[in-house]
């Protein structure tokens, strides 16, 4: 018998080291509300950036139609530019003529543009 009561001398806890079940499973339930929220946190932050990333993408889907159709105007005003027509056209807006003709600009007269611009007035 003394044997057997030494056995259980030796299972027992220290009496200042004693801890409650009720304590321990406060302790379990703040740890799982930390965990919880922690990871809801992440997943909120997710779904947030995730929303941000497509408003980002369809502006930039926008901008490339966008671009895409500017494009498709400057290659058709390069092809235009790049014939007979378009070359002439561009030639003669910048002062250019062609050979045998002559070139002749109209000035207007200041006092009679000025005139003009009295008479504009009063009406």
């Amino acid at each position: 018998m003394e044997h057997d009561e030494i056995k259980r001398t030796n299972y027992r806890k220290k009496p200042g080291s004693k801890m409650t079940t009720t304590a321990l499973l406060w302790i379990i339930f703040l740890v799982a509300v930390l965990i919880l929220g922690s990871l809801c946190a992440y997943v909120v932050n997710d779904n947030r950036v995730l929303s941000d990333q497509r408003a980002q993408n369809e502006a930039l889907t926008l901008r490339k139609k966008q671009l895409t159709e500017q494009q498709r105007d400057l290659e058709s005003r390069n092809e235009y530019l790049r014939s007979q027509p378009g070359i002439v056209r561009s030639a003669r807006e910048n002062g250019y003529v062609m050979p045998g003709e002559r070139l002749i600009v109209i000035q207007k007269d200041k006092n009679k543009a000025k005139n003009s611009d009295k008479k504009n007035k009063k009406d």
